[in-house]
């Protein structure tokens, strides 16, 4: 087995059958535990798709639990020593009290900052139809990282613009910056201050220190109010729970090869 690490970079059965002078399942039954067949390499046969324990039993390990759980039930329990492997060094669910948490946390899924939109407007979601549309709908590119709230204006240009306009500008925003814009420089974490023009042709901007520090105080008011009311509903703490650890919570370092 170190031979063909060595040389090859791989686990490479025929390889060690022809050095040994054993049959390919012989050398099989003797690494066992030493070795592990990835279903995802083994392309249905016997002697491809080999892997050092090392290796299959390390990186993300809910996903390949998952496709271990998934080729073993195909292939009528081929995989079971793959499925133990795995659930023996799974790790337990991180309690919601210590997981971070805040607005422009990556995993956390989009439509859950719809719902927080929702309450921060106070509409119960009975009455909220028009906000959980495509049109209105967040959006967060993975690779960029960069969040993105449609219509940002919509309560300004609103038919019942008047209903919403103590929330958008008073509790949650201001005049100069409402509430959603607010929202999605947070969730962006960017810097956040209001500008005046100091000439006529508005290329010179000076800090409005007023109107900035009323915004950063509502800045801090949205982000403790996202905290307390994220985990307020159990089945949003068990979704947000189970979405963490999915990404986070089995990553495994690899170790040093080694042959028991």
């Amino acid at each position: 087995l170190m031979m063909s690490l060595d040389l090859l970079g791989i686990v490479d059965i025929e390889f060690i059958a022809s050095v040994t002078g054993k049959e390919l399942k012989e050398v099989i039954l003797d690494l066992k535990g030493s070795i592990y067949q990835n279903p995802l390499h083994w392309d249905e046969v016997y002697y491809k798709g080999w892997e050092t324990a090392d290796e299959y039993l390390s990186g993300n390990i809910m996903y390949k639990y998952k496709i271990a759980k998934e080729a073993n039930e195909q292939y009528n329990g081929y995989f079971d020593e793959n499925v133990k492997a795995l659930e023996s060094i799974m790790q337990p669910d991180i309690d919601p009290k210590d997981i971070y948490v805040t607005l422009g946390s990556p995993w956390v899924p989009t439509d859950i900052i719809d719902d927080f939109i929702i309450h921060l407007l106070g509409e119960k979601p009975s009455n909220a139809d028009m906000y959980y549309t495509k049109e209105y709908a967040v959006r967060h590119d993975d690779i960029s990282g960069i969040w993105e709230i449609p219509q940002k204006n919509r309560f300004r240009k609103a038919k019942d613009h008047g209903k919403h306009e103590n929330v958008n500008y008073n509790v949650w925003g201001t005049k100069r910056m409402d509430m959603l814009c607010l929202l999605e420089n947070i969730l962006n974490m960017k810097t956040i201050s209001i500008s005046d023009t100091k000439d006529e042709e508005g290329k010179v901007r000076v800090v409005n220190q007023t109107e900035t520090l009323k915004i950063l105080e509502k800045q801090d008011q949205m982000i403790e109010e996202f905290k307390s009311w994220i985990w307020a509903h159990e089945g949003r703490k068990k979704r947000l729970q189970a979405a963490y650890c999915r990404r986070y919570g089995n990553i495994k370092k690899r170790a040093k090869t080694r042959v028991y």
